[in-house]
């Protein structure tokens, strides 16, 4: 056999080796990386689903204060009008927080300020672990101007 095929052999051969070990490097690299991996996906579907669940509390804390806006609107307006947005966008055991005496007047271009918040334990993905830190969601403070005539 001449030179050239045989350095050619062991070459083939050296590299067979080299691609084994290799596989079980790979191995081992997605062994620990998948965890790791798996961990994140999951960490942002439920910091999503947080986010998401704030801003649908939100979006009902809105439209009960623009409800409790109107000329002849009241604190009760307010109350069924949230608990009607929270039950259809999903969110659960959310209440508001507002001045009811506010909402009663019927001055117009009285100040109206309002709050939605719900428990996170009862709002949260069914995950093996909690990523939020925070026991409530907020909507933030929703500011409105009673309206006249």
């Amino acid at each position: 056999m001449p030179r050239s095929l045989k350095k050619r052999a062991n070459s083939e051969r050296r590299q067979k080796r080299h691609t084994k070990r290799r596989r079980g490097v790979e191995s081992v690299e997605i062994a620990l990386t998948m965890p790791l991996l798996v961990l994140a996906t999951f960490a942002t579907i439920q910091i999503n689903h947080h986010w998401h669940v704030e801003k649908m509390l939100k979006v009902a804390t809105y439209e009960a204060v623009k409800a409790g806006a109107r000329k002849n609107g009241t604190s009760s307006d307010v109350n069924t009008v949230f608990q009607t947005h929270c039950k259809a966008l999903g969110v659960r055991n959310a209440r508001i927080i507002f001045n009811a005496r506010r909402f009663d007047s019927d001055v117009a271009g009285t100040r109206l300020v309002a709050r939605g918040r719900a428990p996170v334990s009862s709002n949260r993905l069914n995950l093996p672990f909690n990523v939020t830190m925070s026991s409530q969601l907020q909507s933030g403070y929703v500011i409105y101007r009673k309206e006249g005539l």
